[in-house]
């Protein structure tokens, strides 16, 4: 018995009971680059902002459905108003890593997307992205949505100024960084933090 025909339905009516209707694609020419996990529950695009129509034991998806503005985050095959396990997902990013100071979870001192992850002292550094515009938040250690009417929230380390010294991270005084400039004039950011971020900051 051929059960293709039941899922599909099983799934467009799973969508459509959580409010959601089909993004019609007419541009049948267009390159699938998202991929189902081969099973028939409803699944979220790379990029976390859409839904993935899936049928079992079929990899490509049979439609897929933009989620709103309203609830602009795919999660767990939902569309959501805040991100969740798939918008925490991290993607490869060319940012050099930095050197670990002390294990842990660190933000990139220049970019309030980033962040990177620190398994062993005097090695270099995992680095991750934030996905769908998040920001990464070093106080809670993970991507939260950025507010558009406030981008001060969006907070990096400038060593501008500051040869050989210490600066702290604005966002989260448990973190400082040390600037260093080379014999050459090459400008270094190293990142650390306090040994207890819950209850010290970093005092200049």
């Amino acid at each position: 018995m051929n059960l293709t025909p039941i899922l599909y339905f099983t799934v467009l009516f799973v969508l459509r009971v959580n409010g959601l209707s089909r993004k019609k694609n007419d541009d049948s020419s267009r390159q699938i680059t998202d991929k189902c996990d081969l099973t028939a529950r409803p699944q979220c695009s790379k990029d976390c902002s859409k839904i993935l129509a899936c049928v079992s034991r079929v990899e490509t998806p049979i439609f897929t459905i933009n989620c709103s503005s309203s609830t602009p985050y795919c999660d767990k095959g939902h569309c959501v108003a805040t991100p969740g396990d798939c918008s925490m997902k991290t993607e490869k990013t060319k940012k050099t890593s930095i050197l670990c100071t002390s294990k842990g979870v660190f933000p990139e001192p220049s970019d309030c997307t980033t962040w990177h992850i620190c398994l062993e002292v005097g090695s270099n550094s995992s680095v991750s992205k934030c996905l769908n515009g998040g920001i990464f938040d070093s106080k809670k250690k993970s991507c939260v949505q950025a507010p558009t009417n406030d981008p001060s929230i969006c907070k990096t380390i400038s060593c501008d100024g500051v040869a050989n010294g210490f600066v702290t991270f604005s966002a989260n005084p448990a973190y400082y960084a040390y600037c260093f400039t080379s014999a050459i004039g090459v400008q270094h950011t190293y990142m650390y933090k306090c040994d207890d971020e819950e209850n010290k900051i970093f005092d200049e």
